[in-house]
């Protein structure tokens, strides 16, 4: 046991959140995206990095996972969206990275982006 037990911060995770990955909702949108846009995200983020860098998810990413939210019939929470929005992102940008690149991106990604995200 460390000398200093310092617990993590869990408060980005909502409800929303859960039913989110509890129905594969995350997941789906992120498969949804990149088979649609495959070709055009290779061409512009080659590798990893200039993915990881570069890549925003749009408002329009946001619509598709609503709409798959619905046809799963999760109540799309705004407020709770926002909170969780920062984790949902990280984890829906990783699922991408590792249907475009391999496994390994998925790993690099989430985990580099969510120590950033809990030292904030």
């Amino acid at each position: 046991m460390p000398d200093y037990f310092v617990p993590m911060d869990t408060t980005s995770g909502t409800m929303f959140h859960a039913n989110l990955n509890a129905k594969g909702i995350i997941n789906r949108a992120a498969i949804s995206e990149v088979d649609i846009k495959r070709e055009v995200l290779l061409q512009k983020y080659p590798d990893v990095l200039s993915f990881n860098k570069g890549y925003i998810i749009s408002d329009e990413v946001v619509g598709r996972l609503k709409n798959i939210a619905k046809e799963e019939n999760v109540e799309w929470n705004d407020d709770e969206f926002t909170t969780s929005r920062p984790l949902i992102f990280v984890q829906f940008k990783a699922l991408m990275a590792r249907d475009l690149f391999d496994s390994s991106a998925f790993l690099g990604l989430s985990t580099k982006k969510m120590i950033s995200f809990w030292k904030d």
